[in-house]
């Protein structure tokens, strides 16, 4: 049984996160609003490894770790965020949800003309099967921007961002939890 308890007074609560299978007891300090609003800085630290902990089917005993973990689960995670002008390739970032989430933009003006804009997440050596590219863009224009969705098929494994543009662009990936 993994658990998080919690004691504190006037604005602060420590929650220790202990179980089986844990590398240590963690200690979070949060605002006292936790858990109905986010603490400073967001959802991190022992709610992020409460979430593995989650997600690894450990079970919980205290209802408001349980309500924690599903709002640090429902937070968008930022796998990528990178800009640039030219060709680039990011390094390799780990997906691990089916569903990730693209916006781009790109902006020609100084390259003169309408330009080039390509942009696709892959994993794995597209010459083999098995492999995945998830188009993102393929666009002629001066400028643009938009937001798509992607559905990788290897979920768990590293991808990489590539971009093929004679333009400023930036491309932020992120998923759902």
């Amino acid at each position: 049984m993994f658990s998080m308890t919690h004691n504190g007074a006037g604005e602060l609560l420590i929650w220790t996160v202990s179980g089986p299978g844990t590398e240590t007891n963690q200690n979070c300090v949060y605002r006292a609003a936790f858990p109905a609003a986010a603490p400073e800085g967001g959802y991190s630290g022992c709610v992020a490894a409460l979430s593995k902990y989650v997600a690894q089917g450990k079970a919980i005993n205290d209802a408001a770790a349980k309500a924690a973990a599903a709002r640090a689960a429902a937070a968008p995670h930022v796998l990528l965020s990178m800009s640039g002008s030219g060709i680039a390739n990011s390094a390799p970032f780990q997906v691990a949800d089916s569903t990730v989430t693209a916006r781009y933009s790109f902006d020609c003006s100084a390259f003169g003309q309408s330009g080039n804009f390509i942009a696709s997440m892959g994993n794995g050596n597209q010459s083999v099967l098995g492999s995945d590219s998830q188009p993102i863009a393929n666009g002629l224009a001066l400028s643009g921007a938009a937001t798509t969705t992607l559905y990788p098929t290897n979920a768990g494994q590293d991808y990489h961002l590539s971009v093929n543009s004679e333009c400023n662009w930036s491309v932020t990936l992120t998923e759902s939890g």
